[in-house]
């Protein structure tokens, strides 16, 4: 038992100690995987940026001889559609362009070749009365013309500004005459009309055709300064006997006056004190007795 023992345990022994083999292991490889070639990578130097640039992402190829026919043809076709873009197109002359390229710029976009050449109508819808003086016309055409407007330019400006003219005309007459009703509602209408027709004499005979013209076009003529500060003039050169009264004279002037304030004391005495017509009529009888007092000896 005991060598048994023994010659098993050496077994046992043996066995237990026998290593198996050493074996180092090989790393795993994976198989080599082949970059595809792109014909951007012959996109080197300065043009090394163009490899990334979006407007070539879907040109597909290996090499030049596969992605130059589809370069070729984008370029064609957007030469193709730029000529179409630039069709009717005008080159803008620079600051240093010949007088040719400067003549022929005015000729494309409709310039008259010299600025006599412009033709100005009215529209349709002008008020009339409107006219274009050909004196100030030809001086503004030369400076439409330094600026390359064309025909239709012209006569838009012109039409606009003859509207807006007569505009303003208008709205001027219509301020002169508020003014002189007002004058005439502080003088009375009698005083009024006799100063109006002394200062109109005056001009008349004074003034020479091209000046009584403007005056009458500009709306001068009814201009309430002017005509404050000429009456007081015409009254003297009537007093004078320089020029004829228009009218009524100073004394009917006067009577119709003094026949207002009759009528009106008239009036207020029948009216109960404190009422508002009789304060009115007193309000009207004050502003006559100045007026009486004007005519009478202020001028």
């Amino acid at each position: 038992m005991a060598a048994l023992t023994g010659e098993m345990g050496s077994a046992n022994i043996s066995a237990t100690n026998e290593s198996p083999p050493s074996e180092t292991a090989a790393p795993e490889t994976k198989p080599a995987v082949e970059t595809p070639q792109d014909w951007r990578s012959a996109l080197t130097g300065d043009h090394a940026s163009l490899a990334t640039d979006k407007t070539l992402a879907n040109i597909r190829g290996k090499d030049w001889t596969e992605a130059g026919p589809t370069l070729a043809k984008m370029l064609v076709e957007s030469q193709k559609v730029i000529g179409k873009r630039s069709e009717g197109m005008v080159k803008v002359p620079g600051p240093g362009a010949k007088p040719e390229e400067v003549a022929a710029y005015r000729e494309a976009i409709g310039v008259p070749k010299v600025p006599s050449d412009y033709k100005v109508e009215l529209p349709a819808d002008a008020p009339e009365g409107l006219a274009i003086d050909p004196v100030r016309f030809e001086s503004y055409a030369k400076v439409f013309h330094s600026m390359n407007l064309t025909n239709d330019q012209v006569n838009g400006i012109v039409g606009w500004a003859m509207k807006e003219q007569a505009t303003t005309q208008k709205r001027q007459a219509e301020e002169f005459a508020t003014q002189l009703d007002g004058l005439a509602g502080e003088w009375g209408v009698d005083v009024f009309n006799r100063r109006a027709g002394n200062v109109q004499a005056l001009v008349r005979r004074y003034a020479d055709p091209e000046t009584i013209k403007w005056l009458d076009a500009s709306g001068l003529t009814n201009h309430p300064g002017l005509f404050k500060m000429l009456y007081p003039i015409a009254q003297q050169f009537v007093e004078d006997e320089i020029i004829e009264p228009v009218g009524d004279s100073r004394e009917g002037d006067l009577s119709n006056i003094d026949q207002r304030l009759d009528a009106n004391r008239e009036a207020y005495l029948k009216e109960p004190e404190g009422s508002p017509r009789r304060q009115a009529l007193l309000d009207e009888r004050e502003r006559l007795v100045k007026i009486r007092a004007e005519v009478a000896g202020i001028r």
